[in-house]
């Protein structure tokens, strides 16, 4: 089972980076184009978007789960594993952030905040970096 979930964990982990990266180039082109023109990588967007938060929660909930089953809910794992949740905590709370915001501009039929866009994904990128980094270095 664990073997599962480990697996279910790093495709989930590479859907969720793979598609912030895709988000960023999608964007970058979209905010090149005229509004009406971009509608189809604006979808594209939401598309990806909406992949990486599911991946995101599957992320959630298998990391919690071996934690659960693994380590026994033990909050006595090293400071990388405290770092590694920091860093996820914060990745997530971006990315709820960019997901509410992106879908009240599309609703109003405005394209989203470029600044806001490119901001979240460095970020996010940042996070996810710090987050594979400390897990590397409490689970090696």
């Amino acid at each position: 089972m664990l073997v599962v979930l480990k697996f279910l964990h790093f495709i989930s982990f590479s859907v969720a980076i793979g598609g912030g990266i895709a988000n960023m180039i999608v964007g970058i082109r979209a905010s090149r184009l005229e509004p009406q023109a971009a509608v189809p990588l604006r979808l594209a967007q939401g598309a990806i978007g909406k992949a990486s938060t599911l991946s995101l929660i599957v992320l959630w909930i298998t990391g919690l789960w071996m934690w659960a089953t693994v380590y026994a809910g033990q909050a006595a794992l090293g400071t990388a594993f405290h770092v590694k949740m920091a860093a996820v905590l914060v990745l997530t709370a971006i990315s709820i952030n960019l997901n509410v915001s992106v879908m009240r501009a599309l609703k109003a039929n405005k394209p989203p905040s470029v600044q806001l866009v490119k901001i979240s994904g460095m970020g996010m990128a940042a996070m996810a970096l710090v987050a594979v980094f400390a897990a590397l270095m409490e689970f090696t």
